[in-house]
């Protein structure tokens, strides 16, 4: 298949899973009228968790996904749609602060529904987990420690706004909608369990070994990797 078509069929399933939440709010029991501002607010939320979910997967690198656009280019939109995300997860929440302050409530977790306490924990370890990265460098955090606190914390988070979206009652109350979320809960466990478990595993026999380093332009360098055990029976 043409590389172009496949781009634009991997780029229209992404619009698929994002949007796919916020026309399951279209149909079902119909909340009570909170204005148009609310209900924007409410789509925001929906998108904002819809595409913090696929980052799970545009980390997994799966091959017949990342092959048409590249490693780095996946690992660029990885990095900017985290940002968009949280973008629109602030908008989702500042909205209804400055619009229904007295749905939020007080922010004191002993106090306020699981649901809203879950949902500002999610928002703010979004936020440290894109905050962070962007500025793993400086804080001179080891690229393996980062991976395993980033992909510990993502899971957390997602758990959490899970939990949010579960419990805002009227947009999650019929069966095929709660079923749709379990769908995407899934998804998140079964890239995690490939990416930390299977994929590993995997790998472990296929070992290679790095046969040249070589030094191109700027601060590029290029791997070049042979198959460890075809190597040894090359040797002998």
């Amino acid at each position: 298949m043409n590389v172009v078509l496949q781009s634009v069929l991997w780029l229209c399933a992404y619009v698929v899973v994002v949007t796919a939440p916020l026309f399951a709010l279209l149909f079902g029991p119909v909340p009570p009228p909170g204005g148009f501002w609310w209900d924007f607010s409410m789509a925001l939320g929906f998108a904002a968790l819809a595409m913090f979910a696929v980052q799970f997967a545009l980390t997994a690198r799966f091959r017949r996904a990342s092959a048409p656009f590249g490693v780095d280019i996946l690992h660029y939109f990885h990095r900017y749609l985290a940002i968009g995300a949280l973008a629109i997860a602030l908008l989702h929440y500042l909205l209804i602060r400055i619009g229904s302050p007295a749905v939020l409530g007080t922010a004191n977790p002993l106090d306020a529904p699981p649901h809203l306490s879950a949902g500002r924990a999610a928002l703010i370890l979004f936020a440290v987990l894109v905050a962070v990265s962007l500025l793993r460098r400086r804080l001179r955090l080891e690229y393996e420690h980062w991976r395993a606190l980033h992909a510990l914390g993502a899971t957390l988070a997602a758990a959490l706004a899970y939990w949010h979206v579960i419990g805002t009652g009227y947009y999650v109350d019929t069966g095929w909608k709660q079923a749709l979320w379990s769908a995407y809960g899934m998804g998140w466990i079964a890239v995690i369990a490939h990416v930390r478990r299977v994929k590993p595993w995997r790998m472990r026999g296929k070992p290679y070994r790095v046969a040249e380093v070589r030094r191109e332009r700027g601060d590029a360098y290029t791997l070049a990797i042979v198959d460890f055990l075809a190597s040894l029976k090359a040797d002998r």
